[in-house]
């Protein structure tokens, strides 16, 4: 587990943990959007058979990838729990980001991340790429 020092009052050391303990990767496979293949994020639907479909590619489906079956309404609360458990990459992966975040810090961080795709802000400019690249 990766911890911090943090120096509370003048002689006591405490650690405090900074990201959760890896999973096991049999559970994480579970948390694998079989068509995407990257981690899902709630809510997170199954089919009638119980096999788990990205928020993202649920819309784009008819039938589940895996068995064919219809797809069901019903959310996967175990596997949304999980999936708050581990840390995911930023979206901005593609573009050279390192950074994985829990759930509720990755939101965050894609806001402000130095890789997002932006549109240079000169009025003159009509560069577009990542925040990096614009300041060149």
């Amino acid at each position: 587990m990766n911890t911090v020092l943090i120096l509370v009052h003048s002689f006591q050391v405490t650690n405090i943990p900074t990201a959760m303990d890896p999973l096991p990767e049999v559970l994480l496979d579970q948390i694998e959007c079989p068509i995407c293949l990257q981690y899902m994020t709630p809510p997170i639907k199954q089919c009638l058979n119980g096999h788990n479909i990205c928020k993202d590619c649920r819309h784009k489906i008819e039938k589940c990838p895996v068995c064919r079956e219809n797809l069901a309404d019903n959310r996967n609360f175990t596997a949304e729990s999980m999936s708050r458990l581990i840390t995911h990459p930023c979206v901005n992966k593609k573009f050279g980001c390192t950074g994985h975040f829990l759930l509720d810090f990755k939101e965050e961080h894609e806001k402000t991340c130095l890789f997002r795709s932006i549109v240079c802000p000169c009025w003159f400019c009509e560069k577009e790429g990542t925040c990096l690249e614009t300041q060149e």
